[in-house]
């Protein structure tokens, strides 16, 4: 899971064009932390997430969703109309 909505969040910094420096700069996220979410080295707090999300003007919920649906995709699972 986590390195999933980590691929996301890399994936949306990339799209907007942001580095890790500036990221940290905008944010209270630290650059080091932010680095080994990323790469998979750390599983940071959910505190981490949201804010990294936040930060990147998107939402945590927005993220879990993309990659339950990427998951449900993979695994050839149909999703029930009220999801």
């Amino acid at each position: 899971m986590a390195g999933a909505v980590a691929g996301l969040l890399l994936a949306k910094r990339i799209d907007l064009d942001v580095s890790l420096n500036r990221l940290s700069r905008t944010s209270d996220l630290d650059r080091s932390a932010s680095q080994r979410a990323e790469s998979g080295e750390r599983i940071p707090a959910l505190g981490f997430w949201i804010d990294w999300a936040d930060s990147l003007g998107t939402s945590w919920n927005k993220c879990w969703r993309r990659r339950e649906r990427r998951r449900a995709k993979k695994l050839g699972l149909r999703r029930n109309a009220g999801d």
